[in-house]
């Protein structure tokens, strides 16, 4: 099979016959080694040049392209596959996060609604407090309990002593 002269002449074209055949300087994958010696143009060229390009060699050509774009294909269809595993990660991963994002909302909801239970229970808990006011220090004497247990027996002199229940007493402020 002979190249035209024409066809010698451009370098490019024999250039783009050793990338579609796979060899020479062209590499296809991540894989591919490096050209051996001979190129495609030293196979197919031959001295005389009167010969036209014929059938078989545009077939051998042909074959070759079909054989590199199948190949393609697959590392294309590969890297496909790849992105749409990364792609469902993805997904999944943000589906995760909202599902976290919605659980932390209803969580911050019910330490609220907890935080205001306690303050409830806690000011519930305070109402049979007594708060006296205007006592003075040096009218208490040492002994708070007893001072103001004195203190109600004359406010309510018909309660009996045993019925007044203390069980805390101390000075505020």
């Amino acid at each position: 099979m002979v190249v035209p002269q024409s066809h010698k002449k451009d370098a490019s074209i024999s250039d783009l016959f050793m990338k579609v055949s796979g060899k020479g300087t062209a590499q296809t994958n991540d894989n591919a080694q490096p050209a051996q010696s001979s190129t495609i143009s030293d196979s197919i060229i031959s001295t005389d040049d009167t010969e036209p390009v014929t059938r078989t060699f545009l077939e051998s050509l042909f074959g070759a392209l079909r054989t590199d774009i199948a190949t393609l294909k697959q590392v294309l269809a590969k890297d496909m596959n790849k992105l749409g595993d990364r792609v469902d990660t993805l997904d999944h991963s943000g589906e995760e996060l909202a599902a976290h994002q919605r659980e932390i909302l209803e969580l911050q909801d019910r330490n609220t609604d907890l935080r205001s239970q306690v303050e409830d229970l806690e000011n519930r808990s305070r109402r049979a407090d007594i708060r006296i006011k205007g006592v003075l220090l040096q009218a208490t004497g040492g002994n708070l309990e007893e001072n103001t247990s004195r203190l109600f027996h004359h406010i309510a002199q018909d309660l009996a002593p045993h019925k007044i229940v203390i069980e805390r007493v101390h000075r505020a402020g």
